[in-house]
């Protein structure tokens, strides 16, 4: 699943994570909103295999073949591969479902919101709900609707974000400062708690890597 993992991206290579990415293939078919509440037999296919707990093969059919035109690269989406070509059949390998997103699947009197956290809650990954919710895999009945990738990680982050807010808030104060680093090819991240009550600043910016060697050095020593 690394393909679609991007909480594993930040560890790889940027030439091998653009190699991966742009080695995609895409097969693209128009489908009524509707139709995700009551889906045929394409439709079924694509959501079993969004909620699988594992990688799964796939034989596409296309109309035609795939655009040689220049892949997409976009500060909005992950880099793809050659522009989809149209869809005619897709069938897919056995596949093995991830048990607690498929009983959120079957579970049509459960709100996504609700989903969402329970299944956070219980370890499925924030890439798996993306995934399960833009293929309407979550929500009530006939509410549940196709969601567009950009709008569903959005909206998998807002709903976990406001749930661990809430759960922030009732802890009590810390009694000293704490802080926190990741470094990932590139990146440096640092987090500082203060003692206060509730509040928070996100600040991002580019840092000359002499400096973010320094910096890593004393977070390491303080």
């Amino acid at each position: 699943m690394l393909y679609e993992d991007s909480g594993r991206w930040l560890s790889m290579d940027m030439e091998e994570f653009l190699s991966m990415r742009l080695s995609l293939l895409r097969g693209g078919m128009q489908v009524r909103d509707v139709s995700v509440a009551n889906p045929d037999y394409t439709m079924q296919e694509i959501q079993v295999m969004a909620i699988s707990s594992r990688p799964v093969e796939i034989d596409m059919r296309v109309s035609k073949p795939f655009s040689e035109r220049s892949v997409r690269l976009s500060e909005d989406t992950p880099p793809m591969g050659p522009p989809s070509a149209p869809l005619q059949k897709i069938a897919i390998s056995e596949s093995k479902a991830d048990q607690r997103v498929e009983k959120a699947f079957y579970d049509t009197d459960l709100l996504a919101s609700e989903a969402m956290s329970s299944l956070y809650r219980s370890g499925v990954t924030v890439s798996q709900l993306t995934r399960a919710l833009s293929v309407g895999a979550l929500g009530t009945g006939r509410r549940r609707r196709l969601v567009p990738t950009r709008w569903a990680i959005t909206a998998v982050d807002s709903t976990l974000s406001d749930a661990l807010v809430r759960r922030i808030k009732g802890y009590s104060e810390l009694g000293e400062f704490l802080v926190f680093r990741r470094e990932t090819p590139g990146n440096l991240f640092v987090g500082i708690l203060a003692p206060s009550t509730w509040r928070y600043e996100w600040g991002r910016g580019l840092v000359p890597r002499e400096h973010m060697e320094s910096l890593g050095e004393r977070t390491r020593r303080s």
